[in-house]
Order: C-alpha cells, then sequence, then structure tokens
C-alpha cells in the first residue's frame, strides 16, 4: 500500500499538487505532532489501510483528529 501512496504522490507532484506520505501502520503510540504538521503542511489528510475496516490505523487518526476539533471548538465557545 505504501508503494500505491508513493505513486500516486508522484503523479500529484507532476500537477504542483503538494503531498507527503506517511507509513504510520507500525508506529505505536501514533505520532500526532507528525500527522498534525503534514495536514498544516499540505491541508488534506487521507489514509489508505489493507486491513480491516473497522479498528484500522486510519479509524485511530480520523478519531484523534475528531477529538482535536471538537475540543478546539469548545475551547473557543468557553473563551466567548
Amino acid at each position: 500500500m505504501v508503494e500505491k501512496a508513493i505513486n500516486i504522490s508522484q503523479m500529484l507532484k507532476k500537477d504542483h499538487i503538494s503531498t507527503e506520505v506517511i507509513n504510520a501502520r507500525f508506529v505505536n503510540p501514533i505520532d500526532r505532532e507528525m500527522i498534525n504538521r503534514s495536514i498544516e503542511k499540505t491541508g488534506f489528510l487521507v489514509t489508505m489501510e489493507e486491513n480491516y475496516l473497522v479498528g484500522g490505523v486510519g479509524k485511530n487518526i480520523n478519531s484523534m483528529l475528531a477529538l482535536k476539533f471538537l475540543l478546539s471548538l469548545a475551547i473557543k465557545y468557553a473563551i466567548e
């Protein structure tokens, strides 16, 4: 799957679209700062995996980001 992601990244680069490929499959715990920096740099997040539909790495990353977003909203409205 990483090879596919690298190939797609190279194709997008030809269209001047900035991408990063992060192989987070064996990173435990998930490197939240690395993922946050990549999202801030590119403005996007796409996860690809070949394992289970439920409980995979992508689910964990999406849960982490949803919690971060919800907490930032809660803090914003608590201050207002």
